[in-house]
This record gives C-alpha cells, structure tokens and sequence, in this order.
C-alpha cells in the first residue's frame, strides 16, 4: 500500500491572498499604510509570518 500526503502548509512565505490564512487585520492595516508612511515597522515574533505579510500587502496594493 502506497500512502500520499498532502501538504496543507509549506515553510515558503506566502504571496497571494489565497494562501495567507488569518491575518485579515494586520493585512488591510500594512496595505492602507502603504499610502501613508514613508517607514513602516514590521514586529513580530520568529515564524509568525512577518514576510509573507509583506509581500502578500505589497501584491495586494500592486507595488512593484
């Protein structure tokens, strides 16, 4: 018997909307920020997700 496992979660940071999962707030706060700060600060702890917030926001505000 041969079983198959599916990966429901991968160690990559994440970059579409789709595959960020329960960071709505923080998402819609970074992206509306966007516009109005020059610097913006991202904290958090190891693992969190700092990145994939970042890149996910910057998709989602279609920066370049």
């Amino acid at each position: 018997m041969k079983l198959l496992a599916t990966a429901y979660f991968t160690l990559e940071p994440k970059r579409r909307r789709e595959d960020f999962y329960d960071m709505e707030d923080e998402l819609n706060d970074f992206v509306s920020s966007l516009s109005k700060f020059r610097f913006i600060v991202v904290r958090g702890l190891r693992r969190y997700g700092k990145t994939s917030l970042i890149l996910t926001g910057l998709n989602a505000a279609d920066v370049k």
